[in-house]
């Protein structure tokens, strides 16, 4: 069985959703999904609730001014 190394994931960064979309702090890797990407556990800094999020997505983010 292939065991799978997590990805470099820029935890402790504050990114947004896109320009204008809510900020979030990056979390730690969970699991790999089927089509290579990884979801990577966030905070969203207004209200301190957890989510779950894609590596691809935060990589495309921008950093949160």
């Amino acid at each position: 069985m292939e065991t799978l190394s997590p990805p470099a994931v820029p935890t402790g960064m504050i990114k947004s959703m896109g320009p204008f979309g809510p900020k979030y702090e990056v979390g730690r890797p969970l699991r790999p999904t089927d089509d290579g990407d990884w979801i990577v556990e966030i905070t969203l800094i207004e209200t301190g609730e957890k989510a779950e999020y894609s590596l691809k997505d935060i990589i495309e983010d921008p950093e949160a001014e």
